[in-house]
């Protein structure tokens, strides 16, 4: 019998409310199954991850380590002895191998290009397909870079190999940075270096380590000098080498990690790295896209991408004239209050200004944008070709060790421009290698500005012969790249005289340097001596020397070999003062040694003598002497230079541009073109002794030499009496 509905009603809400109170008793239960669970089973991760977020935990165990990173996280590494932020963005490994590979398998992994971790570390085949085995696990990061263009993430992969015991957390090759000691303070060290990363470009100073990728592996080597940072440059020229930014590859997991029961079911938890990286991704997206910067300033305003920038960046060596890579922190600017050397050089009064105002004034000296022509508007093309003349030419030309170098060197410094200096042996053989070349090192250096030296340029500018087609096309070459080169040039070459006739307009300014006379000798000594003395005020030892012996020391054999035209030039006065000062440090060390005293033990003690070195005319003597034994050698053997020059139509060492001009009368024969006598005649054994370069004698050369070393005795024991008072 059917109820009434109010009665059915009433049992209905019965029986929901009784299923109600089963389904919230089966809850309960639930509930206090998974409390069980994560209080029993979970404790110990719980308990991890807690002390892994308070920082209290010191050392973990390898199957930990997925617990301790996290995508996003900044972790600390030292990357070839250098210290070095990334950013995780993907995990995987770290786990044990509960089957052996399959034969399929192994010939996929064959095909399969694993990305090579930077710690270098190789597994053997046992290691990375034995069952019971663990594998590494590996963090999948990325740091920023800079391509000239682009700032962007630059991906790369560190692994933590397995190990059994427990191991500090700071003891790991990569760890989070939060557990480093001094995190606020690496991260300000690392944050500055980023930001001189950025500030890498142009015309630097380096003094360190440099390395060199070969086939063989990088090279190291130390380097200290000029350099270049033009990351667009080097990019361009070495594609392969471009940073792919933006492309964030991620490790293939171990499927033995993955173990298949009998009823078909799989134990699969990659998928929980893969999602987890994925929302990573997802959420930062906007700062992980390759983005247009100009020379890094887009990162400027964000710390957490300029402290992952990379420690390394390459650059150009002028003085090897290749690319190597530098470290950042090593990198310093040109420091414009160094001396440059200009007011030391001895050169002709008229040849200082005119230099100078040439170089300075050149519209085309600066800076020039890549691959695109910024040449001023307001600038006047005076050639009716657009594009040709202009450029900056100018010649030096003079016997060796007059200066020519020095010049150009000194000119660069002083005008704060860097020197590109190439020789031929850089430019190649070939007619084609030689204009690929020349064009290379000729575009590099008008676009960062550079003054282009060619030293003994005489090479390429020897007069054409129609005998020697390959000459030609050298000197073809040259010319056309020197009509259209548009920078500053200076060419040097000690055979003015070889040179072609075509150069002769194509060159802007010319420079004759003369041979040193007794007054620049003197003046070369002095300034040479200024500079010891200046160098004194910062060096721990001291050079000490009397000016008035020296000076005199020069006049001396100045005057003794103005008669053979034998006399010193720069390079050979240089060399003399870098011997005589190697002398003198050899008798300090000799007689630190007799007192058995270092060099530390003397300035610890304060010993004024320990920590001093003679520069003696003694010394000088020695050197003279050797010197003068060579000297006499090839001239018994080829004869004075500045004959053979003159013989061969090189130069001229005797030119006088202030001596009246001699009419030559072209009706006659034609005369010995000097009263000196010829190399020819000096070396047949059967020219007259009148011709030949006046010798003194025995007695008078044994005499001469025996007042010097008088003279020289007599400095020196003076210069003894003096060293003893201090």
């Amino acid at each position: 019998m059917s109820g009434s509905p109010r009665q059915e009603k009433y049992i209905a809400i019965d029986i929901m409310e009784q299923r109600q109170r089963e389904e919230l008793n089966n809850r309960i239960t639930h509930l206090r199954l998974l409390e069980d669970f994560i209080t029993t089973d979970l404790a110990y991760y719980l308990d991890l991850q807690t002390q892994i977020v308070n920082k209290t935990i010191e050392t973990i165990s390898f199957e930990d380590l997925w617990y301790l990173f996290r995508p996003g996280d900044v972790v600390y590494a030292r990357n070839q002895g250098h210290e070095q932020l990334y950013k995780v963005h993907s995990l995987t490994g770290g786990q044990l191998r509960r089957r052996n590979h399959t034969r399929d398998e192994m010939k996929d992994r064959r095909n399969v290009t694993r990305p090579v971790p930077l710690d270098g570390v190789v597994y053997t085949a046992v290691e990375e397909s034995g069952s019971g085995t663990w594998s590494p696990f590996m963090i999948d990061c990325f740091t920023m870079g800079f391509d000239g263009v682009l700032v962007g993430p630059i991906d790369t992969h560190r692994q933590i190999k397995h190990y059994s015991r427990r191991c500090k957390i700071t003891d790991l090759p990569i760890y989070p940075l939060r557990f480093h000691k001094q995190e606020w303070e690496v991260t300000a060290k690392l944050e500055a270096r980023g930001r001189a990363f950025i500030s890498c470009y142009g015309h630097k100073s380096y003094s360190g380590i440099t390395i060199t990728r070969t086939k063989q592996g990088p090279q190291e080597e130390h380097f200290q000098g000029d350099i270049y940072i033009d990351l667009r440059e080097y990019y361009l020229r070495y594609s392969l080498e471009r940073p792919h930014f933006g492309t964030l590859q991620k490790a293939a997991p171990d499927v033995t990690e993955v173990d298949e029961g009998k009823d078909g079911r799989r134990f699969f938890d990659h998928e929980v790295d893969e999602k987890i990286t994925k929302n990573f991704i997802c959420s930062h997206y906007s700062t992980m896209e390759p983005t247009l910067s100009n020379r890094g300033a887009a990162v400027q305003d964000s710390p957490e991408v300029v402290q992952i920038l990379g420690h390394q960046v390459p650059a150009y060596l002028f003085r090897h004239r290749k690319y190597v890579h530098v470290y950042v922190e090593n990198v310093k600017d040109i420091d414009d209050a160094e001396d440059t050397g200009w007011e030391d050089l001895v050169i002709p009064d008229g040849h200082r200004n005119l230099l100078v105002s040439l170089v300075e004034n050149h519209t085309k000296g600066g800076v020039t944008d890549l691959y695109t022509d910024n040449a001023s508007e307001d600038a006047s093309q005076i050639d009716i070709v657009r594009g040709k003349g202009r450029g900056l030419v100018i010649l030096l030309h003079g016997p060796p060790g007059s200066g020519k170098t020095s010049t150009a060197e000194t000119v660069a410094a002083y005008t704060r421009r860097p020197l590109y200096a190439v020789t031929c042996g850089d430019l190649g053989l070939s007619p084609r290698e030689i204009e690929h070349s020349l064009r290379e090192h000729t575009d590099r250096a008008h676009r960062w500005g550079c003054v282009l030296l060619l030293d003994e340029a005489d090479v390429f500018l020897t007069r054409r012969d129609w005998r020697d087609m390959s000459r030609n096309a050298l000197v073809s070459v040259f010319l056309r790249q020197l009509e259209y080169y548009a920078g500053i040039l200076f060419l040097t070459t000690n055979r003015v005289g070889v040179i072609d006739e075509a150069f002769k307009s194509r060159i802007h300014v010319s420079l004759r340097y003369p041979r040193l006379r007794l007054q620049e000798t003197q003046q070369l000594w002095e300034k040479t001596l200024a500079r010891i003395e200046r160098d004194n005020k910062r060096t721990k030892v001291q050079i000490k020397f009397d000016r008035g012996a020296l000076l005199a020391f020069a006049k001396k054999h100045y005057n003794q070999h103005e008669e053979t035209e034998t006399t010193w030039n720069g390079r050979q006065i240089r060399n003399a003062f870098q011997t005589a000062i190697a002398l003198g440090q050899y008798d300090r060390q000799k007689a630190l040694r007799e007192a058995k005293m270092t060099s530390e033990d003397a300035e610890k003690t304060g010993q004024k003598k320990g920590m001093m070195m003679r520069l003696t005319t003694a010394n000088f003597r020695d050197i003279a002497k050797a010197a003068r034994e060579f000297e006499d050698h090839l001239t018994n053997v080829r004869g004075l230079d500045h004959y053979l020059a003159r013989e061969n139509q090189w130069r001229d060492d005797m030119h006088d541009p202030e001596a009246p001009e001699v009419k030559k009368d072209y009706g006659r024969s034609l005369a010995p073109r000097s009263s000196h006598g010829r190399p020819s005649d000096y070396l047949s054994p059967q020219s007259s002794t009148m011709n030949r370069p006046r010798k003194m004698t025995a007695s008078s050369s044994s005499s001469k030499k025996q007042v010097a070393e008088e003279s020289d005795q007599d400095e020196e024991d003076i210069f003894e009496e003096d060293l003893s008072d201090d």
